[in-house]
């Protein structure tokens, strides 16, 4: 189902919902800690809170002590690893209350949104919800919220009939792409990069237009609070 370009707006923002400045993430074999903690739900293990707990700190002072870790029972060593891969993305300089800049966006064709507030907040588990509120031009407010992590896994979105899930994936520790998924069908791409101050995020979003089947082309700039 493509997106008319005032719903491309609205829904522009929820796609890259976790940060992804500082520290670098380990690559796992296939398939991924993350993924088998998402599949079999570690998020309860204590090895998982442990190595959650070790790659937040590892991160936050560009180390990494996961390889001292050892575990008798191979379900332990995968839980621990889940949550530390979960820990390395680093999310705190994206924690808090990012505005849109209208003046510095661009939106193609538009229009673009009065105004837009997005508040990210850490999960236990490690994944990043992300509340994005926005009013339209004609003062029509809209709620989207979405909970996500690193694993190119779908994610359920909630407060939009256009967009039902979002997938991301992580390409440096500055950037990362998304995709904006309807019915499984890709409806949009989305790239987000953030400053290295994290005090600027740009996301550019890419996507059809449903009344016309023009190309949407938005750059969006938000600046943190």
């Amino acid at each position: 189902m493509r997106m008319n370009s005032r719903q491309c707006v609205w829904v522009l923002a929820l796609v890259l919902g976790a940060g992804i400045t500082g520290g670098s993430v380990r690559v796992a074999a296939s398939p991924s800690p993350q993924d088998q903690a998402h599949d079999q739900d570690y998020s309860k293990d204590k090895t998982y809170k442990q190595g959650l707990s070790d790659g937040k700190d590892d991160s936050a002072h560009n180390l990494d002590h996961s390889k001292k870790r050892h575990f008798k029972k191979d379900d332990d060593q995968k839980a621990y690893e889940a949550g530390y891969q979960i820990g390395r993305q680093d999310n705190q300089h994206i924690i808090g209350t990012w505005k849109l800049n209208v003046a510095a966006s661009k939106y193609s064709p538009g229009p673009a949104p009065a105004s837009e507030t997005r508040v990210y907040e850490e999960e236990p588990d490690g994944a990043t919800k992300v509340t994005v509120r926005t009013i339209d031009t004609e003062g029509h407010p809209t709620v989207i919220e979405v909970a996500e992590n690193y694993d190119g896994k779908d994610y359920p979105v909630t407060g939009s009939s256009y967009a039902d899930a979002t997938s991301l994936k992580k390409i440096n520790d500055y950037r990362a792409e998304a995709n904006l998924l309807h019915a499984k069908t890709v409806v949009a791409t989305i790239v987000r990069e953030v400053s290295e101050d994290g005090k600027k995020m740009t996301i550019t979003f890419k996507g059809a237009d449903e009344d016309q089947g023009r190309q949407v082309n938005n750059i969006a700039i938000y600046d943190k609070q």
